[in-house]
């Protein structure tokens, strides 16, 4: 397994760039696949990746990829912080996409973990939540690893904001519970009581003294 803290050279473009794209299997996989998805080699350098990840990174800020780290190829500001470039900075180790990749090419397993990625292109600084899943594969002598991103931001901010609107609604619903329960007893002379839960929301129920 590569050294994470030590950069490959940049002018030094990966030998198995060749062999990835001739391999039918791999050019399948980078076919079908509707993930961002790369292909890296043991120094954890892009030597493929699919027209998902071609579109979202190198063709809409115009960077080249082969070579690169990933953390090179989407700008991420902690890939310049040592000379080791991606990986070797000390905020690297809480990289979701760096541990997945290292943990499978340490056990040989796939690996998952989520990422929280920082991006810069130009001015703009954008942060987006994926899951990173990593899987070590053989091409020839050489150990390569399948890394597929999964953009979960838009999920994950849609359940946090159905959590605030869950939990403000509870609220309101517990100042309204007296005030419900004085009018049903009070002056229906029956027993209020009310339920609420994210699946069935709030629902109120009277109990009527018989006639």
């Amino acid at each position: 397994m590569a050294d994470p803290s030590t950069r490959p050279p940049m002018n030094d473009p990966p030998a198995t760039a060749g062999e990835v794209a001739n391999d039918p299997l791999i050019t399948t996989l980078l076919e079908v696949c509707h993930l961002l998805l790369m292909v890296l080699d043991e120094q954890r350098r892009i030597v493929a990746l699919n027209e998902p990840a071609l579109a979202r990174w190198t063709r809409a800020h115009g960077v080249p990829c082969m070579g690169l780290r990933f953390g090179d190829l989407v700008g991420c500001p902690n890939a310049s912080r040592e000379s080791g470039g991606c990986g070797a900075s000390r905020f690297c180790a809480d990289c979701g996409v760096t541990g997945a990749v290292l943990a499978a090419q340490r056990t040989g397993e796939p690996a998952e973990q989520d990422a929280s990625l920082v991006s810069r292109a130009g001015e703009l600084e954008q942060v987006r939540d994926f899951i990173a899943r990593a899987r070590p594969i053989q091409l020839g002598d050489r150990e390569l690893t399948l890394l597929t991103l999964e953009d979960v931001h838009d999920r994950k901010r849609r359940k946090a904001l159905e959590r605030t609107f869950f939990h403000d609604v509870v609220n309101l619903v517990g100042a309204l519970g007296g005030s419900v329960e004085l009018l049903g007893e009070t002056y229906l002379g029956g027993e209020v009581s009310f339920s609420t839960s994210e699946q069935d929301g709030t629902t109120f129920t009277l109990d009527l003294p018989e006639v």
